[in-house]
């Protein structure tokens, strides 16, 4: 069983796919071995919901051919958003945090950036966003999104502001 996979893995990363779900927006799946590796996907996503990877790859990728990653030696943004309509808080990563803000409004238009930290690197960005995400890992709902108290929230902030 796999859960809470990024859409566009499976439709356009054939490295990092499950390969039982290539080519399918699948975000959540299931599959018995014993069955001839019965797949059975459990929840699909529009891969819209992840624009982020979908940008990474146009950028690195021309006619089929990776370029050399370029973004790791580019800055890089540790971010903290907020849906006013359910509460919960994103904390990501992103080169252009605005941007990223405007696709997640497209599905979700109350979306709000709280805070952002910018870093010399995309790593010590996600870094960053590494630790916090296993710092609130009891308050994580789906993928990058917490169910975060305000005391957790102002420690973030605290944290990006420095």
């Amino acid at each position: 069983m796999f859960s809470n996979m990024c859409p566009e893995v499976n439709l356009f990363d054939s490295y990092h796919s499950f390969n039982l779900a290539k080519g399918l927006a699948c975000t959540n799946g299931t599959w018995d071995i014993e069955l001839r590796d019965k797949f059975e996907s459990l929840e699909n996503k529009h891969f819209s919901e992840c624009l982020e990877f979908s940008n990474y790859s146009f950028e690195n990728t021309f006619n089929g051919i990776k370029k050399k990653a370029s973004s790791q030696n580019d800055y890089c943004y540790t971010y903290l958003m907020v849906n006013r309509e359910n509460g919960r808080h994103k904390i990501g990563i992103s080169k252009t945090p605005k941007f990223r803000e405007k696709t997640l409004m497209s599905s979700e238009p109350k979306i709000e950036t709280v805070c952002t930290r910018k870093f010399i690197t995309r790593q010590l960005a996600k870094n960053l966003e590494n630790e916090l995400h296993d710092k609130y890992a009891e308050f994580r709902k789906r993928g990058e999104w917490f169910d975060l108290k305000e005391v957790h929230v102002n420690e973030i902030i605290k944290i990006l502001s420095k």
